[in-house]
């Protein structure tokens, strides 16, 4: 039986003055600080503070002085294994002074120009204003939503016309894309997010949202639709048989948790018996198990996900990117990784040779995809020894995860950004078989979703759910995938001189499943499982 599961992180339970004087000191009182400070600190906006802004430290209270040059942020205490809870602190020269004996008055936003006007899907707009705050923690910027780009069930798409209201009220950048590209308390640089239409753009902070301020977006060559709502409740599960645990050993897990993105929402999120640590890394649970002994443990965790087919019409497209340039938020998704050799010679040679000097983005993935069709056969059964994107190259013969690793690499090198997407086909049965496909983006529209083994008519596990066209998965995709993880997820590890497990479930692509340290433990990741769909 183990002894204890959780550690104590550090938890702040007030900041006094939170309403501070530049270069005076402030008081932090919670628990869990350590009596002395050794290596664990206090960060503002992510950023340590200097030794010499340490007025006392104890377990239970730190007194630091705040430098002159911050004028508000995001405030945390941070140790070895984590850090704590976040509290704002506000210096009094960025707050209104109200008469003598009434409360501060928080600055609410407001935007007094917005440059340019007008603009397209993916380009870089600046809102000009006051009140932002000076970081994008616990804010946003909203768009109008395109409701043309939404059909109803019932409707074919591209007929604009609603039975029913469309999940989301408004488009939003996605700050873990790089849609922000600076923020301060008067000045925004933010991309324009798929999904944004004509109409108005708000900014909101902790200290509320904005007046609208009217704004128009440049409608592009080609169109993008969602429809059809499918809602599933899925359950993952890991289950740890501990044979040994030492003093002071430690097993970590790292699950993901599914995507949000313009065609899939995370409504929900529930675990059951052990509880995640606190503040860890956006899209991970991380699951810690400690204490002395031997013993079962087992991981529950219930997702409920709106999911919606996405439909391209991309006869007419003809956009491209500014002066030819990939803008700076894409240039991840066109360069190498250690799973897409994108500057292999091979990749490189081919991808030329396939494309020629075509420049039109959406016709360098038709020839690319043309030259797959007729060069690469899917194959679940391959061994593990022949799944890698050169070797899915050199043979011809592929399973899904690589076919589409290649193919992000054959896009990548043609300079069309492309990014894999691992996850889960639903069934009708309510049985979910792991899969991989992929998005690639196209400027003034955004990301197009490519499943490149079930658009050869090929058919996983039976797979029969989705299109009945399979040349429609070039270009769309049906609400019966569910998405997991968006590229790699890239888990630095946390405990010193830990063993590592890099290989995990065929639903998610991740550089770290588990840790351990002490322990000699065996691990199954259960299949995930269809509870519920409406």
């Amino acid at each position: 039986m183990l002894l204890g599961r959780s550690v104590l992180l550090p938890k702040i339970s007030s900041i006094q003055p939170i309403s501070f004087e530049p270069g005076a000191s402030v008081v932090i009182r919670g628990q869990g600080f350590g009596e002395k400070r050794g290596t664990r600190g206090v960060e503002l906006d992510g950023s340590p503070l200097t030794a010499a802004s340490y007025l006392s430290w104890s377990d239970e209270r730190i007194e630091v002085v705040i430098p002159f040059t911050v004028d508000s942020g995001i405030l945390r205490v941070f140790g070895s294994l984590g850090s704590s809870n976040a509290e704002i602190i506000v210096s009094r020269r960025e707050t209104p002074q109200p008469p003598s004996g009434d409360a501060p008055v928080p600055v609410r936003p407001a935007i007094s120009s917005i440059e340019p006007e007008e603009a397209r899907v993916g380009d870089l707009i600046a809102i000009k204003g006051i009140g932002f705050g000076n970081n994008l923690q616990f804010s946003s910027v909203r768009f109008s939503l395109n409701t043309a780009a939404f059909a109803s069930n019932s409707s074919a798409p591209g007929t604009g016309t609603l039975s029913e209201a469309p999940k989301w009220d408004y488009a939003e950048p996605k700050a873990n894309q790089s849609m922000y590209e600076a923020w301060d308390d008067k000045e925004i640089s933010v991309r324009v997010p798929e999904g944004a239409g004509s109409g108005t753009i708000v900014v909101r902070t902790p200290q509320g949202e904005s007046p609208p301020f009217s704004f128009k977006v440049s409608p592009g060559s080609g169109k993008k639709y969602i429809y059809e709502t499918a809602v599933y409740t899925i359950e993952f599960g890991i289950d740890i048989q501990n044979e040994r645990l030492n003093q002071g050993g430690s097993i970590l897990l790292y699950l993901p948790e599914p995507v949000s993105s313009s065609s899939q929402s995370l409504d929900s999120i529930q675990d059951e018996g052990m509880a995640p640590l606190p503040g860890t890394q956006a899209g991970i649970a991380v699951y810690k198990i400690e204490g002395e002994g031997s013993g079962e443990e087992r991981v529950r965790r219930t997702a409920r996900l709106t999911v919606n087919t996405v439909e391209t019409d991309l006869a007419s497209y003809k956009d491209g990117f500014k002066a030819g340039q990939t803008p700076d938020f894409l240039t991840p998704y066109i360069a190498e990784e250690p799973d897409i050799p994108a500057g292999a010679k091979e990749i490189v040679s081919l991808s030329s040779r396939v494309v020629g000097k075509e420049t039109n983005p959406q016709r360098k993935a038709a020839l690319l995809w043309s030259w797959m069709k007729k060069s690469l056969v899917w194959d679940g059964g391959l061994s593990g020894a022949n799944r890698s994107a050169i070797s899915a190259l050199r043979n011809g013969r592929t399973d899904a995860r690589h076919y589409v690793l290649l193919a992000c690499a054959l896009f990548r090198a043609s300079r069309v950004p492309a990014v894999p997407i691992s996850g889960l086909l639903a069934m009708k049965d309510g049985a979910t078989l792991p899969h991989t496909w992929m998005e690639y983006y196209l400027p003034a529209l955004g990301w197009v979703p490519f499943d490149p083994v079930l658009a050869t008519g090929a058919k996983p596990g039976g797979f029969d759910a989705g299109f009945e066209e399979a040349g429609r998965y070039f270009g769309s995709i049906d609400n019966r995938h569910i998405a997991i993880t968006r590229g790699s997820l890239r888990i630095q590890p946390s405990l010193q001189g830990s063993k590592l497990k890099d290989k995990g479930p065929a639903w998610s692509l991740q550089t770290l499943y588990e840790e351990s340290s002490g322990a000699s433990y065996s691990s199954v990741w259960a299949s995930p499982r269809l509870t519920g769909e409406y």
